[in-house]
C-alpha cells in the first residue's frame, strides 16, 4: 500500500471486490490520519516518506468514500445502515477534518439505522452527528442494542438536538434511566414502537414527559407486551391528547387503568383514532368505563379481555347514543354469547365493522343479528367466526 504506484493504488480502490474489503478499507482510512502518517513515516525509506504519493492516495480514498456517501441517500432504509456505518467508522478512525468536511457535504441528513448495534457502531454514528452542521433526522428501525450502545447513541442524539421521526426500539430491555434519555430525544417523533422492552410504570411515567413536549400529534405509540399495568396506563392518560393511535396489547392492565384512560378520553377535544386493549383483563367494569368515552374513539380493540354478555350489553347501550358510527369494534374471544349478540344487534348502524369471532354465539344469536341486519339502511359488516352446528366458519353478514 505504501509502495504501490498511484495508478495501481487507484485501480485497487476503484475495483474493490475483496472479501476483506471492510478491514482493508478501514486500514486505508487509518493511514490518512495525520498522526498515524507521522508515526509510520519513521519506518519507511526516505524516498517513500518524502513522496507526495501519500497525499494523492489519500485523495483517491476520499473520493471513493465521497461517492459512497452520495449513494447512501438513494438506498432504502434497510440497505442504508451498513454503508452508513462503513463511512462513519472510516471518518471516526481517520479523524481528518478535510476528509470529514468533504464527505459531510454530500451526506444526507436523513439517517436510517438498523440491525445489531455495538458500542463501536454507536460511537461512530455519534462522531458523524457531532461532525456535521446538519439538521439531522435519525430514524431507528429494529436495532438490537448490545451493551451500552443504546446510551451512547441517544446521548449523541440528545446532545446534537437531532429529530427522531421514527423510533422502532422493540425487544430491548430498558430501565427508567434509559427511557428517560429516549424521552428527551422525542423531537418531531411520529412513530414510536417500544414492544417487549420490559417497561414498568416508572418507565411510562418518564416516557410520557417526552410525549407531552411534542408539538405535533404522534401517529402511533405501540407499547405491546410490557408489564407496566395500571400504573403505566394512568400515566399514559395524561398524554392522550398527543396521540392518534395507542396500542396497549397485553400490558397487564385491569379496569382500574382503563378507568383512568376513559376519564381522560372523555375530556379530549378530538378523537383518539385507535385504542387497542386486547389481551388485558379489563372485565365488565373496564368495558363499562369505555362506554363513557366511546364517542371519542374510531376503533376499539378489546379482544380477549374477559368480558361477559353483561359488559357487552353496557357497551352496546353506549353505542346507541352515538351521532356518528364508529369504524370498528373488535370484541372477539370474549364469552359474551347470545346475550352480547342480542345487545349488539340493536345498534348495528352505529359501527361499520363488528368483530365477534369465537364469542360463544349460537344459531339463536345469529338469527337475531341477521334479522336486525336486514333492516339496516347502511352496510355493516359483522364477523362471528364459527357458529356451533352451522357448519360454517367466519360468517359474514353483508
Amino acid at each position: 500500500m505504501f509502495f504501490l504506484s498511484f495508478d495501481e493504488f487507484q485501480k485497487h480502490v476503484s475495483q474493490f471486490t475483496s472479501s476483506r474489503w471492510e478491514v482493508v478499507s478501514k486500514f486505508m482510512f487509518g493511514l490518512c490520519n495525520n498522526q498515524t502518517k507521522s508515526q509510520i513515516q519513521r519506518l519507511l525509506p526516505a524516498t517513500v516518506a518524502t513522496s507526495d504519493l501519500w497525499s494523492q492516495k489519500k485523495q483517491a480514498i476520499q473520493e471513493f468514500a465521497d461517492q459512497l456517501s452520495i449513494s447512501i441517500s438513494t438506498f432504502d432504509a434497510p440497505e442504508q445502515c451498513p454503508k452508513l456505518l462503513q463511512v462513519s467508522t472510516w471518518l471516526n478512525e481517520a479523524n481528518d477534518s478535510e476528509m470529514t468536511n468533504a464527505i459531510m457535504h454530500n451526506l444526507s441528513a436523513n439517517l436510517h439505522l438498523s440491525g445489531t448495534f455495538f458500542p463501536t457502531d454507536a460511537t461512530s454514528i455519534a462522531f458523524l452527528l457531532a461532525s456535521g452542521n446538519k439538521d439531522w433526522k435519525v430514524n431507528i428501525n429494529n436495532i438490537q442494542f448490545v451493551a451500552d450502545s443504546c446510551v451512547i447513541l441517544f446521548q449523541s442524539i440528545e446532545l446534537n438536538k437531532c429529530k427522531t421521526p421514527m423510533l422502532y426500539l422493540g425487544f430491548n430491555d430498558m430501565d427508567v434511566e434509559m427511557v428517560a434519555l429516549i424521552a428527551k430525544c422525542l423531537r418531531g417523533t411520529e412513530k414510536l414502537w417500544m414492544v417487549n422492552c420490559s417497561l414498568t410504570g416508572a418507565c411510562i411515567q418518564a416516557l410520557q414527559l417526552g410525549i407531552k413536549q411534542l408539538k405535533e400529534q404522534m401517529e402511533f405509540l405501540y407499547l405491546n407486551n410490557n408489564p407496566f399495568g395500571d400504573s403505566g396506563a394512568t400515566h399514559l392518560a395524561g398524554c392522550l391528547g398527543h396521540l392518534k393511535v395507542l396500542n396497549l396489547n397485553n400490558c397487564s392492565i385491569t379496569s382500574i387503568g382503563v378507568e383512568s384512560l376513559a376519564f381522560a378520553l372523555q375530556r379530549l377535544g378530538h378523537k383518539l383514532h385507535i385504542l387497542n386493549l386486547r389481551n388485558n383483563s379489563i372485565c365488565d367494569a373496564g368495558v363499562s368505563a369505555l362506554g363513557t368515552c366511546i364517542f371519542n374513539l374510531d376503533v376499539l380493540d378489546i379482544n380477549n379481555c374477559k368480558i361477559s354478555g353483561t359488559g357487552a350489553g353496557e357497551l352496546a347501550g353506549a353505542l346507541t347514543a352515538l351521532t356518528q358510527p364508529m369504524e370498528l369494534i373488535n370484541i372477539g374471544n370474549n364469552a359474551i354469547g347470545d346475550q352480547g349478540a342480542y345487545a349488539f344487534s340493536k345498534c348495528l348502524e352505529k359501527v361499520s365493522e363488528l368483530w365477534m369471532k369465537d364469542c360463544g354465539v349460537t344459531e339463536t344469536g345469529l338469527k337475531q343479528m341477521q334479522k336486525m341486519h336486514s333492516q339496516l339502511l347502511k352496510n355493516t359488516r359483522v364477523y362471528l367466526g364459527q357458529i356451533p352446528g352451522m357448519g360454517q366458519t367466519y360468517i359474514d353478514l353483508l
